[in-house]
């Protein structure tokens, strides 16, 4: 009975998945058709129409990563929490660019303290959300150990300054030297 209940939850995520990708497909064109139809007609000044633009590809943006967290879910049985925050940060971002931009329209009016408020909600919002992610990042981190470092195909010096040491034989470390000598006096 459990499998059947599994199996229903993977169809409705799949049913959310693919309703997601294809809303995103379908705003991604919108975006790309607003802004060659707004170059082409010239209905729109150029800053406005790119500020539209830059709104709808964030709200893609946020589609794809809804997308992604459904992808993850199926594939590990595993609800993460960090993309959800990057939701909310993007989705804050957004709010801001929007904001930002009403702002000289309504300079000196009564809405622009209001608009100013809302502007430091969101930053305080994007500084919350992006320090709990380095937490997230960072506990995550410590419990898995010290990050491996990365192979650069050569080798490198260690801290104390010394020779890299090699692989000899039975795969311990030999120093460069011991390595050489050995070399030399098998060749002999």
């Amino acid at each position: 009975m459990a499998d059947r209940f599994k199996d229903a939850e993977h169809l409705l995520y799949l049913a959310v998945g693919s309703a997601l990708a294809v809303a995103g497909f379908v705003l991604f064109g919108e975006v790309v058709y607003q802004v060659i139809d707004d170059a082409a007609t010239g209905r729109q000044a150029l800053e406005r129409s790119l500020l539209d633009a830059v709104n709808g590809l964030l709200l893609v943006f946020i589609f794809a990563e809804l997308l992604h967290t459904v992808r993850v879910l199926v594939a590990h049985d595993e609800l993460k929490i960090e993309p959800f925050l990057v939701v909310g940060i993007v989705a804050a971002i957004r709010r801001f660019i929007v904001v930002s931009a009403e702002a000289p329209e309504v300079a000196g009016d009564d809405l622009f303290v209001p608009l100013m408020v809302e502007l430091g909600v969101l930053m305080g919002a994007v500084l919350v959300l992006g320090g709990t992610i380095w937490l997230l990042r960072r506990s995550r981190g410590a419990a898995a150990g010290p990050t491996p470092q990365p192979v650069t195909g050569r080798r490198q010096r260690p801290a104390d300054g010394q020779r890299p040491r090699s692989r000899g034989r039975g795969g311990r470390a030999v120093p460069a030297r011991r390595e050489r000598e050995a070399a030399t006096s098998r060749e002999a």
